[in-house]
């Protein structure tokens, strides 16, 4: 079989569909470049989501501290109220077990 030329026919159709075809990327492009976040904008936001984790943590570690001291001081109050049953045990002549 003997190859044809093109005709102008096929030529313009094959350009209309290269013309097609790059303003569909022109869209594609134009919707990346309105939708597309900038550095700086990700950066800001990780460093937002930074600042808020960093706090909640910091929170967090404070109720940690003070819950901490809490339990020192039931202890305390615990062992306060052992030694004075003991005290009211002994003067009762009772047994404690």
């Amino acid at each position: 079989m003997l190859d044809q030329e093109p005709t102008n026919k096929d030529i313009l159709n094959a350009i209309g569909s290269v013309k097609e075809d790059v303003k569909d990327m022109q869209v594609t492009v134009e919707f990346i470049k309105d939708n597309a976040a900038a550095k700086s904008d990700v950066e800001a936001m990780v460093s937002t989501a930074k600042s808020e984790i960093v706090t909640h943590v910091d929170g967090f570690i404070g109720l940690h501290k003070k819950l901490e001291v809490e339990l020192v001081a039931l202890q305390s109050k615990y062992e306060r109220l052992e030694a004075q049953m003991r005290q009211v045990a002994e003067h009762l002549q009772m047994e404690l077990q």
